[in-house]
């Protein structure tokens, strides 16, 4: 688990609280009734005592801007009679959160395989292996780039120095975007 935070205005600050999921399925199932602030402290309490104890005496916010997971991973993608396309099939970009991409490029994939199992009226999950083939294939560069972006941005000087000489930014963006 993280809390990360930002401060927004003097006196005024952003945290998040980052936890996999399934500690936040334990959590939620013992606080199910709960708000997402007093969720979060139940995890602080347990995971982090320190912060539990300054997020505690902490004047929130009589409203919580967001609460969601924002990537998650799925066992199969492909079952007897269903194919995971997208956000469903659990994956959204590490570097943004969003999944329009992905989704967008499971799809054309998903077409031509649900396309060859409607012809052949055979919607077993093994008519379906070529999906999941030919997603991991297309995905795998950029899957491959993202996470060496997320492993260079947590070190902050070899961020700062690829920021700084414009060659090295120049290929991490053309590497990126390119995908």
């Amino acid at each position: 688990s993280a809390v990360k935070g930002a401060m927004m205005a003097p006196g005024l600050y952003r945290f998040s609280l980052e936890i996999d999921l399934a500690a936040r399925d334990t959590y939620a199932a013992r606080h199910d009734a709960h708000t997402p602030h007093t969720l979060t402290l139940a995890v602080l309490r347990d995971l982090a005592p320190r912060l539990y104890e300054r997020f505690r005496a902490a004047r929130p916010l009589p409203h919580s801007t967001a609460y969601a997971p924002l990537a998650y991973r799925v066992p199969q993608i492909t079952y007897d009679g269903l194919l995971l396309v997208g956000d469903a099939a659990g994956y959204l970009d590490p570097g943004t959160g969003q999944g329009i991409e992905f989704a967008l490029r499971s799809a054309r994939i998903a077409a031509g395989v649900i396309d060859d199992a409607l012809t052949a009226h055979d919607y077993r999950a093994a008519r379906f292996a070529p999906y999941v083939a030919a997603r991991q294939r297309e995905l795998a560069r950029a899957l491959t780039w993202l996470r060496l972006y997320l492993r260079l941005s947590r070190q902050r000087p070899a961020l700062d120095l690829c920021g700084r000489l414009v060659p090295a930014r120049a290929a991490l963006i053309r590497a990126l975007v390119r995908e």
